[in-house]
């Protein structure tokens, strides 16, 4: 999955979910924020290091692990072990 957002510095940084393995790849530069989603932690600092490279910054910062994300196809945010939460009434 690849999200465009409007930023001000520039940094590649990598963002980490607490109960899963998947990392997220956020390039900032020129005002544009481009994320990249990628399986676990070794693949993301790979592709982090080579957009340093490319784009001459100086280093990877690491972002503490998030407890939620959200799904992608609903929209809805899911609880820390990953699975939606649905509120149900007593």
């Amino acid at each position: 999955m690849v999200e465009t957002t409007m930023l001000a510095a520039n940094e590649v940084r990598i963002q980490r979910y607490q109960h899963s393995p998947k990392c997220e790849v956020i390039v900032s530069l020129r005002s544009r924020e481009l994320r990249l989603r990628f399986a676990d932690y070794g693949q993301a600092l790979r592709w982090a290091q080579v957009e340093c490279k490319s784009y001459g910054i100086a280093s990877v910062s690491v972002g503490q692990p998030i407890t939620a994300k959200t799904d992608e196809d609903t929209g809805e945010d899911q609880g820390p072990s990953g699975r939606q939460e649905v509120a149900r009434d007593a």
